[in-house]
């Protein structure tokens, strides 16, 4: 009996045996992807998306533009025919902003658990329903907006003056360790927002993401957010360019870099990221006096900068369309730019002069 022979009769003997309660995948399978919608943050993953079955973590300060990738990453499933469920811990989500992005709010599910506890639980049900009732395979994404935002069960029947250790560190650990293998089953992605906290008690400051350790562990991607400068106009600043870095990547090369304009009340440049993508995978080369020479169907088409191609991209969404499926098809044969690694750089992008705990 050959090896591959013995482990197909024994990952089928633990299947037929539900009763120990042990999950066997019979074959291997590629990982599947949930592409974004943002070309410049799919290159940047170098498997074109959110892996499909694993925790997804966005991190960075405020107003770095995590809120607004998550709204375009769930318009973009929505566009895909998928199901978005919202955990708004914040209470704070703008649905008429989220109409702007493109999100059918009617057509997402959104919740405000109590506790962090009842969240997974929720999550469990609608996970377990959703593939029950509809055989059809359609993405499922998940947002939990925040991993800060969010308070454990032992703090909301608490009161305000209990201290002691964080419950909410061991909620998540708890939580996370039971539902990774609900998200595996079920191929359903969990996108969860962090915002960054000092920890002023050490001796040297140190910037952390994520609650405890076991959100950073259990996730399987981990990018960092940051609004690197003001786009200004004669009337004032109308956006920011953000640099997204993947700081964690078990799913291909961390440390590379995605940058993309994102304008107030609008959302993201779509084209712009495009065009970055375009560029970091050899798509669009640079020529003399800002002219662009973008590759699409085997031939090459002058494109004279930025707004050209936004121009391009407006008054002919099929070429457009073609460009992007050009770059897709190049995601993982070339390498996106490289940032410096941990201890090269802190969270905010600048050189440490002293050790920083930074995302990992």
């Amino acid at each position: 009996m050959s090896s591959k022979t013995r482990a197909q009769k024994l990952s089928q003997s633990f299947i037929d045996d539900a009763a120990i309660g042990i999950y066997v995948r019979a074959t291997a399978a590629p990982i599947s992807v949930m592409p974004t919608g943002n070309d410049a943050f799919d290159v940047a993953t170098r498997i074109g998306g959110l892996p499909e079955g694993r925790i997804v973590m966005v991190a960075g300060a405020e107003a770095s533009g995590k809120s607004t990738f998550a709204l375009e990453c769930a318009a973009e499933v929505q566009r895909r025919n998928g199901l978005v469920v919202y955990l708004d811990f914040e209470c704070k989500l703008d649905l008429s902003y989220a109409k702007i992005l493109g999100v059918d709010v009617e057509q997402m599910v959104i919740a405000r658990p109590s506790y962090i506890e009842k969240g997974f639980e929720m999550l469990d049900v609608v996970l377990r329903k959703a593939r029950e009732e509809d055989e059809e395979r359609f993405p499922i994404l998940i947002i939990w907006d925040s991993l800060h935002g969010a308070q454990a069960k032992r703090t909301f029947e608490g009161d305000y003056e209990a201290e002691g250790f964080s419950p909410e560190s061991l909620a998540y650990a708890k939580c996370m360790r039971k539902f990774v293998s609900a998200l595996e089953r079920t191929n359903a992605v969990m996108l969860a927002i962090s915002q960054v906290r000092s920890d002023i008690g050490a001796f040297i400051t140190k910037d952390k993401i994520g609650v405890g350790r076991a959100c950073r562990f259990y996730a399987s991607l981990v990018a960092f957010l940051r609004a690197k400068e003001k786009i200004a106009s004669s009337g004032g600043p109308i956006g920011e360019r953000i640099e997204a870095t993947i700081t964690k990547n078990q799913v291909g090369d961390p440390w590379r870099l995605a940058k993309w304009p994102l304008y107030y009340g609008k959302g993201v440049d779509k084209a712009a990221a495009t065009l970055s993508a375009a560029e970091a995978v050899g798509v669009a080369v640079a020529g003399k006096k800002g002219w662009l020479q973008v590759s699409v169907g085997g031939a090459t088409l002058p494109v004279h900068g930025g707004a050209g191609f936004a121009k391009l991209a407006e008054s002919d969404p099929a070429l457009y369309a073609k460009i992007r499926e050009e770059i897709r098809a190049l995601i993982g044969k070339t390498l996106p730019a490289v940032v410096a690694p941990p201890d090269e750089a802190t969270p905010d992008g600048k050189a440490a002069e002293a050790p920083v705990e930074v995302p990992r």
